[in-house]
């Protein structure tokens, strides 16, 4: 937009002619008082609880920077709030320590950082965050938020403490199909690196959910008494599935298959922490127990393979999730 007109494409624009497929890499602005800069890589702005295009009229209804907010496609948002910074947070590049993500269920109080960082302004793009996210249920509506931890620079230049500021806030729908196994592991860079395995037919588990008890028969008493021994409350259960690769997106790679399988049996026999989960949205953090078997069927070259399993932690606590590897950080230590 320029001066509350769409430059191009619509209507009410400034020029009705229609754009094209021209790759922006560079805009300079200059010799111009300017508010607001706003671009993105659809044909939409982002305002809270819709998508649509904005017009002259819409500008009327949608005119403080607030209004707008950071979406997968935006570019760049850039609010000349009285000064040069041109960002929706008041802070220098020297000024931030580290990168933090932050996640909550929607619904939740709480924000849990489940990624962190430090910032190397050496490095090339070192504000640039590419994460995918394994560790949610399907059927799951989740907030993220990518935020700065600031330095507290007093007047006479002293560092008297560290806060968090929060840039971009994102909402993001958690919906698979099938069941998938991950695992996880942190590299010497304090980055975690996931094995992913889908399962790609005939998956199946039902768990059981155990607790410790005894039986104790009395023999002047024609019921038997229940006694309760520990906290101990968690689930088990045995999987199944046919695990298998697929190429040009619906053609079975059958004559590889056998090395995929030797690699989960490797995957499963680690000794580390897996998470199992289903598109109903269940999820469990688990152990295998026991051998990993194989069934034929029906086909020499379609093995199912299957094991049992225990719950060994929380999916959703930070203390169970940073003690497994699966997440780099425990600032948020229960």
């Amino acid at each position: 937009m320029f001066f509350s007109w769409s430059f191009a494409s619509d209507g009410s624009s400034y020029t009705e002619l229609g754009g094209h497929g021209t790759t922006v890499n560079y805009v300079e602005i200059k010799d111009v008082i300017v508010d607001e800069f706003y671009a993105c890589h659809g044909s939409t702005l982002m305002i809270p609880n819709e998508e649509k295009v904005m017009t002259q009229y819409d500008l009327e209804s949608y005119h403080t920077p607030n209004d707008v907010y950071w979406g997968r496609d935006t570019a760049i948002h850039a609010q000349f709030n009285g000064d040069a910074f041109g960002g929706n947070i008041k802070i220098k590049p020297e000024e931030v320590k580290s990168i933090k993500i932050k996640r909550r269920r929607k619904g939740d109080f709480a924000w849990q950082t489940f990624y962190m960082r430090d910032v190397d302004l050496n490095e090339q793009d070192p504000f640039n965050v590419f994460m995918m996210d394994y560790l949610e249920p399907s059927e799951t509506d989740i907030e993220y938020t990518y935020s700065f931890s600031k330095y507290v620079i007093d007047e006479e230049g002293n560092n008297t403490g560290v806060i968090d500021v929060d840039a971009v806030v994102q909402d993001v729908r958690s919906e698979f199909d099938n069941y998938f196994i991950i695992g996880a592991e942190i590299d010497d860079d304090n980055e975690v690196h996931n094995t992913v395995y889908q399962a790609m037919a005939n998956a199946n588990t039902i768990p059981n959910y155990n607790r410790a008890s005894n039986t104790i028969v009395s023999p002047g008493s024609k019921y038997p008494y229940i006694v309760n021994n520990g906290i101990a409350k968690y689930y088990s259960g045995t999987f199944s599935a046919v695990f298998f690769h697929i190429e040009d997106c619906c053609r079975i790679e059958e004559e590889d298959s056998y090395k995929l399988r030797n690699q989960i049996d490797e995957f499963l026999t680690d000794g580390n922490v897996k998470i199992l989960k289903k598109f109903n949205g269940d999820i469990w953090m688990i152990n295998v127990v026991g051998d990993i078997k194989r069934n034929d069927e029906g086909h020499w070259n379609y093995i199912s393979q299957s094991f049992d399993w225990a719950e060994a932690g929380n999916v959703r606590s930070i203390t169970d999730l940073y003690d497994n590897a699966f997440i780099n950080t425990d600032i948020d230590r229960e």
